[in-house]
């Protein structure tokens, strides 16, 4: 297979940029090499596999039917507590509406006029007559091995009708030659005519079919064989192309210089014969690419229920990236479990499982996650596909404490479901806490989530600190910064040289104004003040650092002020105690927090007594 060796075979995923630099940096103080195909957010792994990969996304080429609508969220806000369950019920659907196609194509042939395609439908049927979410291998397994008796009929049959329409085409040629240029020109008219949404199954597949004509005789060719076709599925239907469509207009002006009624007929026969056929035909691709039209049914049909999806109007073409979560892991959990198999691993290189060999490029020896609580169960389901079915090797560290998505992990048992045989193991020594920090942290959890923090600090070592610093009625920036400054200069007669230094702020267009007014106010000291803007991590060591408290999970800092926590706990209720949990547990000595108002929000204010006013 394509995997690289095993030195080479391991992935890394972390919730955000910033955290990924950090670990870059890291990992080349151990001289290891870790380039972006090593580390990756799984927003930007995502985009990769959904557009590039599995034809759930659109992209310049055609690609799938969505464009991703990343601030967006099409599911009701409670889904994102019950998202194993959304899931389950969508993979669930999808493998039903799969065999129940198959199972109805075999029916179909069955009924067919052609007798080889009724011998094969007994096949057929039968390996598809108790199919289920349990059976995917072995039925698919069954289909491959009579991959070759469908693809040469259908073969015959596509040939027989293509045969038909071409001499029609021909015969109208050799009465009127110009009968291919009055069509192109009859074609230049309809070029603001949209043509009719077919339902009938056609001899294109997923991908699109063949590539557009180039010329103009060639696409007048292409436009009167399919408007046969059309009539022919038509005329077989018992139905009419709408007369005010492309398709329907363009039959018009054909009038009767098309084949005769009993041939048309003949054809549509052969044509649905095809398109059933057409069904097995690399049954594992078909599978794996049709996953993205099925969950537009689901979702079609479950918002019309009310359940899972908002009631606004869905574009058919636009979905938000936990969709595109739950299309991957449907798409990346087929794939494990296909490649699990021996048998299927042993023949990789025929055709039938290039889709397969294509996916085993994905697989890795060593997995492993960072922050992981900030992903979803299904996000980490997804990672967990990709470990090596041999070794199934996968690692991750979080803290459900410092979960600040609203869509990440928030049990031991998110996480099991999506990696059932992982085993979760505490860490209770805090190696990075002064004694003061470790028990305004504890303390938070207990005020704001009801839970204990059993957390120890590591014995033998001088965990002494000072106490956390609060300014408050700090409401206008030119006071923050006046505080800050002040802060800081302290921070440094304590220290001699200025250790690591972060400042949170609420917003990203908080982000540059601080900074800059900062830098100013610090000037006489010579102290640098860098703004990194979208978690950026940019300056050196001893810069005084300015983010956007979303982007700062898995990074430390000898001292962190915490601005504006008043506003925070207003503005995101269901986020507030994750953020200041995160912003206390980042600090290793010096922690500042601020309000604009004179008083701490109401779930932390017994903590006031915590604080001092400064570190003089």
């Amino acid at each position: 297979n394509n995997s690289p060796i095993h030195s080479d075979s391991w992935m890394m995923f972390t919730p955000t940029d910033l955290l990924k630099l950090y670990l870059k940096e890291a990992f080349a103080r151990e001289h290891i090499a870790a380039p972006d195909q090593k580390i990756s957010t799984w927003a930007r792994f995502r985009l990769d596999l959904a557009r590039n990969r599995f034809n759930i996304l659109r992209n310049s080429n055609g690609g799938g039917p969505f464009v991703l609508r990343e601030a967006e969220l099409f599911i009701q806000p409670s889904v994102l507590v019950l998202q194993t369950a959304w899931f389950q019920d969508f993979s669930n659907w999808q493998i039903d509406d799969f065999w129940a196609d198959l199972r109805a194509a075999a029916e179909r042939l069955a009924d067919a006029e052609s007798v080889n395609a009724r011998q094969l439908s007994r096949v057929l049927a039968a390996s598809v007559a108790d199919a289920n979410s349990d059976s995917l291998v072995r039925v698919v397994t069954a289909l491959v091995g009579a991959q070759k008796d469908v693809d040469e009929l259908l073969q015959t049959l596509k040939q027989e009708t293509d045969k038909a329409i071409r001499q029609s085409l021909t015969l109208q040629v050799n009465t009127n030659r110009q009968f291919l240029d009055e069509l192109a020109a009859f074609l230049d008219d309809l070029s603001g005519v949209d043509e009719e949404p077919d339902d009938a199954e056609t001899e294109e597949d997923e991908d699109g079919g063949p590539q557009a004509p180039r010329t103009r005789i060639a696409a007048a060719m292409t436009a009167y064989t399919q408007n046969l076709r059309s009539q022919a599925r038509a005329l077989l239907g018992h139905r009419t192309l709408g007369k005010t469509t492309r398709a329907g207009r363009i039959e018009d002006w054909i009038g009767n210089r098309n084949l005769p009624e009993t041939e048309l007929r003949t054809i549509g026969e052969s044509l649905q014969t095809q398109a059933a056929l057409r069904l097995f035909t690399n049954p594992i691709r078909r599978y794996m690419i049709g996953i993205a039209g099925r969950y537009r049914r689901f979702r079609r049909a479950r918002q019309a229920e009310n359940t899972w999806y908002v009631s606004d109007s869905i574009s058919a073409n636009e979905v938000d990236p936990l969709e595109v979560d739950i299309m991957l892991l449907c798409v990346m959990n087929a794939a494990a479990s296909l490649i699990r198999d021996r048998a299927i691993r042993r023949d990789i290189d025929e055709s039938v499982f290039a889709t397969l060999k294509d996916y085993m490029g994905l697989v890795r020896n060593q997995i492993m996650v960072d922050e992981a609580t900030d992903f979803s169960p299904i996000q980490l389901a997804c990672m967990g596909a990709m470990a090596n079915p041999d070794i199934q090797s996968f690692f991750a560290c979080g803290d459900f404490n410092q979960r600040v998505t609203t869509w990440g992990s928030r049990s031991a048992e998110d996480l099991t479901w999506a990696i059932p045989r992982i085993k979760v193991r505490p860490i209770q020594v805090s190696y990075r806490h002064s004694r003061q920090l470790n028990e305004l942290a504890t303390e938070i959890v207990r005020l704001c989530a009801g839970e204990t923090v059993d957390v120890v600090l590591p014995k033998g070592v001088d965990n002494e600190g000072v106490p956390p610093v609060l300014g408050t009625d700090l409401a206008e920036r030119e006071d923050v910064i006046d505080w800050l400054s002040r802060r800081i200069i302290e921070i440094e007669k304590f220290t001699n040289q200025l250790p690591s230094v972060a400042i949170l702020v609420n917003e990203e267009s908080e982000v540059g104004p601080l900074a800059d007014g900062l830098k100013l106010a610090l000037a006489d000291q010579n102290l640098n003040v860098v703004a990194c803007h979208e978690g950026q991590f940019a300056g050196q060591e001893n810069d005084i650092r300015v983010f956007d408290v979303q982007h700062i999970k898995g990074l430390e800092f000898e001292a962190v002020f915490f601005i504006g926590v008043d506003t925070l706990a207003t503005s995101r209720p269901d986020l507030f105690d994750k953020y200041l949990y995160v912003g206390a547990t980042r600090a290793a000595t010096y922690l500042g927090v601020t309000c604009l108002g004179a008083e701490l929000p109401e779930k932390i204010e017994s903590l006031r007594s915590k604080f001092k006013a400064d570190w003089r």
